[in-house]
């Protein structure tokens, strides 16, 4: 997964899909003991059986990102080259995640020493991959899904040299399609020669016509994310439960008649025999309750969630009113709400800088400031010019402000002109 220290909020206009570049600070805390990610099965009093590698939970992480960011940036432009853009890809999380069924057989010093020897393997192929990428930090995770799903977890910085040797960080020309035939064909047979039975991946370009007719026609059955695998997964072990109770009460019924049997005829090893295989599935069943009861227990808070949240937009929504809520999308036929904003709403809207404008945004220009290289938006009045924003890093930043301004004042200032004015200031 791509990562930014500012990711970009802009929409592809020819697919209408967002940016799906994360934030390096979201990733890191979804990374670290913080645990703060949206998968349900994480049990933070399983964290401490986590095994750091590199770096550690609390380290600064996002401050060795944005050092890197202004090293590269300084050296740019002694060599009179543009700085980075903001919202460069700076970072890559990277996930090494076996095989569930697999991994759920093992002890957690197995599942330990794997991991440790596929962070090595994925080290050695990131180095012959770019030799200027560096881990920051990696992590063995086995605090999800009851740590039936144990698997690594690094972040690498993806520093890159131009073709004229200055630093730069260009992700996009070496996290291709190249990058990932290139992990996908060594890994398995580097971790073969360690000893490890791990298949082969077999790339899009390896499969018959067939197969790639079949994930074209259902897309939703590959290249899934971990929150649905593992919702997939918590169906496939309920069915299993339930194969199980029904396994248990036949073999109930088998223990009584084979104590029936003892009783008449004795056997110590064959009742012995019958109670281990019974004890067997006992724990096997006690684990899948447990999981399943934490499920449940998730469950109910986000209902209750949802609940708190209901309330708190129906008293937003009294608050802002019926004709401000149609400007954002909302309809409400609620009576008891007011047409107009409440007099708090109102002058709350009339402080935020730049929210409604109170002249059209097209006279507006961008010239760029001397005194620090940046770049001011600033509007002609009485035969000068006055400064409306100031402070942007490029010319195509203070562009697209404008054009922010431009969509407001044509939405929201014309519905709401008469109650909602704002005075720019320079």
């Amino acid at each position: 997964m791509k990562c930014s220290l500012h990711p970009s909020r802009t929409v592809n206009k020819n697919s209408g899909k967002k940016s799906k570049t994360c934030g390096v600070s979201s990733a890191w805390r979804e990374m670290n003991d913080d645990r703060l990610g949206r998968d349900p099965t994480i049990d933070k009093e399983m964290t401490h059986l986590n095994v750091w590698m590199e770096g550690s939970s609390n380290m600064d992480l996002v401050g060795q990102v944005e050092k890197e960011i202004d090293r590269i940036n300084e050296e740019r432009r002694s060599y009179g080259k543009r700085a980075l853009r903001s919202d460069a890809v700076s970072v890559i999380a990277i996930v090494e995640k076996p095989n569930m069924d697999h991994m759920k057989n093992l002890s957690y010093e197995q599942r330990v020493d794997f991991l440790n020897k596929s962070h090595q393997v994925m080290t050695e192929l990131l180095h012959e991959w770019n030799p200027n990428w560096k881990t920051l930090a990696a992590v063995q995770h086995h605090d999800e899904f009851g740590g039936l799903s144990a698997h690594n977890h690094r972040l690498v910085m993806v520093s890159t040299k131009d073709k004229d040797g200055i630093s730069n960080m260009c992700a996009f020309k070496e996290y291709n399609l190249k990058f990932f035939n290139h992990i996908n064909k060594n890994y398995p047979a580097r971790m073969r020669s360690l000893g490890f039975d791990v298949e082969d991946v077999r790339t899009f370009d390896q499969l018959t016509e067939e197969e790639k007719q079949e994930r074209k026609l259902h897309p939703q059955e590959h290249g899934v994310d971990a929150v649905l695998y593992k919702q997939r997964k918590k169906e496939e072990l309920d069915r299993t439960i339930d194969d199980l109770e029904s396994k248990k009460v036949d073999l109930d019924k088998e223990l009584e008649a084979t104590v029936k049997e003892i009783t008449e005829a004795p056997s110590l090893q064959t009742y012995r025999s019958v109670v281990e295989e019974n004890e067997g599935l006992k724990s096997e069943l006690a684990l899948k309750d447990r999981i399943i009861e934490k499920l449940r227990s998730e469950i109910s808070s986000l209902k209750e969630n949802i609940q708190n949240w209901k309330q708190k937009f129906e008293s937003i929504s009294k608050q802002a009113g019926a004709r401000l809520m149609k400007v954002f999308g909302f309809e409400t036929k609620d009576e008891s709400i007011d047409a107009f904003p409440q007099q708090n709403v109102v002058t709350g809207f009339n402080k935020i800088q730049g929210l409604i404008i109170a002249e059209a945004p097209s006279k507006y220009r961008v010239v760029p400031n001397q005194s620090d290289d940046t770049f001011n938006i600033v509007c002609k009045q009485d035969g000068g010019y006055k400064i409306i924003e100031k402070g942007f890093k490029t010319r195509a930043d203070a562009q697209n402000r404008i054009k922010e301004m431009m969509d407001l004042y044509r939405t929201l200032l014309p519905r709401l002109k008469d109650h909602l004015k704002r005075k720019v200031e320079p």
